[in-house]
């Protein structure tokens, strides 16, 4: 009979989540994304509240080795610390209106590296390379593939292009 389904989410029904839960645990990647007139760590560290910057090192005295490192390598997983390396002022080059203008395949990896330093259960990238040029979503593309084989996380892809979802397992 028609509507009679059910949505489960780690062997939960999905109405049982805590929505606030369940949000934290997943990170959105659209087709349109925006980067914010702030540092680039900022908007990095844009989904992560107070407590969790400063648990995670991103604040206080781990902010420039453990916190810095964790982010470069989330920036090397999402294809953006080739870009960002070069910046004068690195994760503290400030973006947006009379700053830094990025190239749309730059804030798409920016986006990706975002969603991930949040360490979601599931990634969903929704279109996330579809806006690109050719060169860019070839760069984006590898980047999003290798995070999905390397990462043992839940991805969800939806695309249009067949070349978006080639190396998807199901």
């Amino acid at each position: 009979e028609m509507g009679m389904g059910r949505v489960l989410v780690n062997g939960r029904l999905f109405q049982e989540w805590d929505v606030r839960q369940f949000r934290r645990a997943v990170s959105v990647v659209s087709q349109q994304v925006s980067v914010f007139s702030l540092s680039i760590r900022e908007n990095l560290l844009y989904g992560l509240d107070d407590r969790a910057r400063l648990a995670r090192g991103f604040e206080g005295p781990d902010k420039k080795t453990k916190g810095d490192a964790e982010l470069q390598e989330v920036l090397e997983k999402a294809a953006a610390w080739d870009f960002v390396k070069d910046f004068p002022m690195r994760l503290e080059t400030r973006l947006g209106d009379g700053s830094v203008k990025l190239s749309g395949g730059q804030t798409q990896c920016l986006a990706i590296a975002r969603a991930l330093v949040k360490k979601p259960a599931c990634l969903l990238l929704d279109e996330a390379t579809s806006a690109l040029d050719n060169e860019s979503e070839r760069i984006v593309q590898a980047a999003l593939d290798e995070i999905m084989a390397k990462m043992k996380r839940t991805t969800v892809v939806i695309a249009h292009r067949l070349s978006t979802i080639r190396h998807a397992d199901k």
